[in-house]
């Protein structure tokens, strides 16, 4: 992470499963994408404050931008890993 500000991408599995992965900047959207499998529906920069989670730009290397919907399935997915 860089200032607190890390890679997304979502992924979307054969069943129409969207899940979120979160990863530091050491590695291109589609590298990660590729090894996840699946195909990617968004990506972009997350950055969690408190409770807040703020999604923002885009992939250069996958050709998509970061959604409104994206906050919430990452902040699901926190408050899952939280418990």
């Amino acid at each position: 992470m860089n200032n607190g500000v890390a890679k997304y991408v979502i992924i979307k599995d054969s069943h129409g499963v969207e899940t979120a992965y979160i990863f530091d900047g050491k590695h291109q959207h589609r590298w990660f994408a590729e090894k996840m499998g699946g195909m990617p529906v968004s990506a972009g920069f997350v950055m969690v404050r408190g409770h807040g989670v703020v999604c923002m730009g885009e992939s250069m290397s996958l050709n998509i931008k970061a959604r409104d919907i994206d906050a919430e399935i990452i902040r699901k997915l926190l408050s899952v890993l939280k418990k």
